[in-house]
């Protein structure tokens, strides 16, 4: 793919988490090649910039031209971007393609998604310990009910014997920030959602893991969705869940 180093990148993907998560590897190769990359976001996400501080997030409060360059088209340029559009590839290709055709489309190859590289916050990921009332080297299982957007909760029951510790969101803390509290984990049971991007990418995450379908939303006449649509993008050791939770 042809693409000039005298021109700024303006990648448009600025929401939701797991699609951030999963291109930021591809955006990262672009910079470290020497490319100028201008990456909008939506607000609630500009926190994640200390993670990937070699990446120019912008918050999307902040850059009024986004809906200029909102565009189907996989790759298009002025005389300012180029600009590089992942966030309609479920228009180009739905599923259960579409989050494949985020790489596909520019010509690199989607098993590049999990060389990412973040910078952690270890300072927060351990005051998050106190945040929640659990301590490192308790025996506990961490769960997550919830994802994005609709902040549907999908009961997960765990009797394992030990402790059940509920992530949620907190004011100054990101997923990221959680990745403490997942590795210190002896099980982690997870809707599938953005913390399975990051499951796969941290190498020291806890051996059992489970995912659970998650709901489809009101969009797509209710119900959950089929594993199938989003598996094939993992390679970890995973429970895989088929149930329809209750």
């Amino acid at each position: 793919m042809e693409l000039s180093t005298s021109k700024k990148i303006l990648i448009n993907q600025p929401y939701f988490l797991g699609d951030i998560i999963f291109v930021m590897a591809l955006i990262q190769k672009f910079v470290n090649e020497g490319y100028d990359v201008i990456f909008p976001v939506r607000d609630e996400y500009y926190g994640l910039q200390k993670n990937f501080p070699t990446v120019n997030m912008i918050p999307l409060s902040q850059f009024p031209q986004y809906e200029k360059y909102n565009r189907v088209e996989p790759v298009f340029v002025d005389n300012e971007y180029q600009v590089i559009s992942l966030r309609h590839s479920f228009t180009r290709k739905g599923l259960p393609y579409h989050m494949r055709n985020k790489y596909e489309c520019i010509v690199l190859p989607m098993d590049l998604w999990r060389e990412i590289k973040y910078v952690r916050d270890y300072k927060i990921e351990n005051k998050l310990f106190d945040e929640i009332g659990v301590s490192s080297d308790e025996k506990y299982n961490l769960i997550n009910e919830f994802h994005r957007p609709f902040f549907h909760r999908t009961p997960i029951p765990v009797d394992n014997g030990n402790k059940n510790v509920y992530m949620m969101q907190l004011e100054g803390y990101s997923l990221l920030d959680w990745i403490g509290v997942m590795e210190k984990a002896q099980t982690l049971h997870m809707i599938a959602s953005a913390s399975q991007y990051v499951m796969e990418t941290i190498p020291t995450m806890p051996v059992e893991k489970h995912i659970y379908r998650r709901y489809r939303g009101v969009e797509h006449n209710g119900g959950y969705w089929d594993h199938r649509d989003y598996q094939y993008l993992f390679n970890g050791e995973y429970v895989w869940h088929m149930d329809t939770p209750k």
